[in-house]
């Protein structure tokens, strides 16, 4: 080789080097051998084995090059991250020898860790802003039927130390305890169905006709009692999709519920769930005779156990619960804010028969 062209070549910033079929060391060029301040001379002639103290070297990177692989590695050397890229030399389909280039990636992984860094630690700060929110929310939830517990325990205390006790009086208290212990129950309960997850019930095919079927019929008794009109606008032919059954009811279930609630006090009440299918996905539309719902509710409407219901009246299961499971089925939940009246929209990814898990 040329003096002028082995100086270009030690002016590339890279480390070239040759070994050949025994792993001795033939050449050695480039920027990074002044920098890593090499003795070439010294090192030509030397095996790898004598050579990986002084120079990114990798004896069993270089018995895989000389089995005829190509292929780029990472070493490590003196603090410094090195990527080298293993290119055979054939000679009648026989390897003699093995060109290696180097590069100094340090700087890039360097990088690379420090932003990976700093998305773990704004995941994880993200969770526990989430977190801090849920316990708020599931204390401000649970700590009203646990007060009223509290009250009417001591009531009831009172009363078993009088002489005569009120077995009206007495039996309306335990009432109270029970309707509200279940209440804190059905909260815990609904958490635990959603971040434990139910073993029994993997992902399935799913009928949405069915699951609305059902989770009226879970309201039926609240539908009489408050004198609203259901109807469901959907037939049997409507797309499925994948999910979990007992989590697709709690989410339409706690539609439904959200809905009674809105509308009771209304003079006219009705609510209407509908379905249409797109190419990809199929929507199911929970609709009711609520006139919408105002701008800055909808601001905070999704937040954790956010509430626009009275005190004793909330389901613990707020909307941004419900939308975490429309997406982990790979759904969502929407306001529809074009309609006249409150409507809420859940979007179902059309099944993918051969993706359904098992």
């Amino acid at each position: 080789m040329s003096t002028q062209l082995a100086d270009i070549i030690d002016d590339v910033p890279l480390l070239i080097y040759c070994f050949d079929s025994n792993m001795f060391i033939e050449h050695i060029f480039g920027k990074i051998a002044t920098i890593l301040q090499l003795d070439k001379p010294k090192l030509l002639g030397i095996s790898l084995q004598q050579a990986k103290m002084l120079m990114p070297v990798s004896v069993n990177h270089a018995r895989r090059a000389l089995r005829g692989e190509s292929f780029t590695a990472v070493l490590e050397f003196q603090k410094k991250v090195f990527e080298v890229v293993y290119q055979p030399r054939f000679v009648d389909e026989v390897v003699v020898a093995v060109v290696c280039t180097a590069s100094d990636v340090s700087a890039r992984v360097a990088a690379e860790r420090e932003l990976l860094e700093r998305e773990t630690k704004l995941s994880v700060d993200s969770r526990l802003s989430g977190l801090g929110k849920i316990a708020g929310g599931m204390a401000h939830e649970i700590n009203n039927p646990l007060s009223i517990v509290l009250g009417n325990c001591q009531l009831l205390q009172t009363m078993l130390s009088q002489e005569a006790v009120d077995k009206t009086l007495f039996s309306a208290r335990v009432g109270k305890v029970q309707k509200n212990a279940e209440r804190v129950a059905k909260i815990v309960s609904s958490l635990l169905s959603i971040f434990k997850g139910d073993r029994q019930d993997v992902m399935s095919e799913q009928n949405l006709p069915q699951l609305v079927k059902m989770a009226a019929e879970r309201h039926k008794e609240r539908f009489a009692s408050e004198d609203i009109t259901f109807k469901y606008a959907g037939h049997e032919g409507d797309p499925c999709t994948s999910g979990n059954s007992k989590q697709l009811l709690l989410v339409i279930s706690s539609l439904l519920s959200n809905s009674i609630d809105a509308i009771k006090k209304c003079e006219d009440k009705w609510i209407t769930i509908q379905s249409e299918s797109g190419q990809n996905e199929t929507r199911v539309i929970v609709t009711d005779s609520g006139k919408g719902i105002p701008p800055e509710i909808r601001l905070k409407i999704f937040d954790p156990f956010f509430t626009t219901k009275e005190v004793n009246e909330g389901t613990g299961l707020g909307l941004s619960l419900v939308r975490q499971i429309m997406e982990h089925h790979g759904g969502n939940l929407h306001i529809d804010e074009r309609a006249k009246n409150t409507s809420f929209v859940l979007t179902f990814p059309k099944l993918e028969k051969n993706k359904i898990a098992v």
